[in-house]
């Protein structure tokens, strides 16, 4: 049986290919800019209700914000 994992967070660049700040997606979405740095840059997991909210915000699928890692597990 195969082991799903997240891989990199896509959020920044799904930001920059929309020209949207941090900022401006923190904003839209009622969060602490710092908590977007923070999935930017793979420290933090989004939350469930800040992946819709993203997936809303930039119309992009939620399974689109993560690469995945597969394994075997054994």
């Amino acid at each position: 049986m195969s082991r799903v994992s997240l891989g990199r967070c896509l959020l920044r660049d799904h930001l920059r290919n929309r020209k949207m700040s941090q900022a401006e997606f923190a904003r839209r979405l009622d969060i602490n800019k710092r908590m977007v740095s923070h999935y930017c840059n793979n420290e933090r997991e989004m939350p469930l209700d800040v992946l819709y909210g993203a997936s809303i915000i930039l119309d992009i699928p939620m399974d689109q914000f993560y690469e995945f890692e597969f394994g075997n597990q054994q």
